[in-house]
């Protein structure tokens, strides 16, 4: 016959917890990966006027915290065109949150700001980002863009970007 332990909770001697057994089975340990997740995207999106930031349309998945300790790794791997002869075209990032279907709140900005100085160029934008949302519900990440100066074409020859958010136990 087999021996059961049931705890929630695995702490060391001096009361640091080592562990949590969640409902489900999972077992959290901090700095452990939990899940990953990955989207796509082919659309094309141009920013040629406005100001203040604006929603480029790249999320990522939406994911569920296990924890309310737990963190999110995201890493965007995107392409955006300058076109302006004199080098003219200046823009830089933020990366906007929502939680449980709520309005999206500004994390960070000004994470990849560019200035083109040799006209129409393309350029790689990596943007990783950690955050710890504290809480169980749906979290939904953003890309916003803002123009200062001439134009942005994001994912201008329509090819297929992957953007990867990664959970992690707090």
């Amino acid at each position: 016959m087999a021996s059961i332990l049931g705890v929630e909770t695995l702490q060391h001697t001096n009361g640091t917890t080592a562990a949590t057994i969640q409902t489900d089975g999972t077992v959290i340990m901090g700095g452990n990966l939990i899940s990953t997740a990955m989207t796509t995207n082919t659309t094309r999106k141009d920013i040629l006027s406005g100001s203040g930031f604006q929603d480029t349309g790249l999320y990522m998945p939406s994911i569920t915290p296990k924890s309310t300790s737990s963190k999110f790794l995201m890493n965007w791997n995107i392409t955006a065109h300058t076109n302006s002869a004199n080098g003219s075209d200046e823009y830089d990032f933020a990366i906007y949150r929502s939680i449980g279907g709520g309005s999206d709140v500004q994390l960070v900005a000004n994470i990849n700001y560019v200035r083109s100085d040799s006209g129409s160029i393309d350029h790689t934008e990596n943007i990783h980002y950690l955050d710890a949302p504290n809480t169980t519900s749906a979290v939904v990440y953003k890309l916003y863009a803002q123009l200062l100066n001439g134009g942005i074409y994001i994912n201008p020859n329509t090819k297929r970007q992957t953007f990867i958010i990664q959970e992690l136990a707090g």
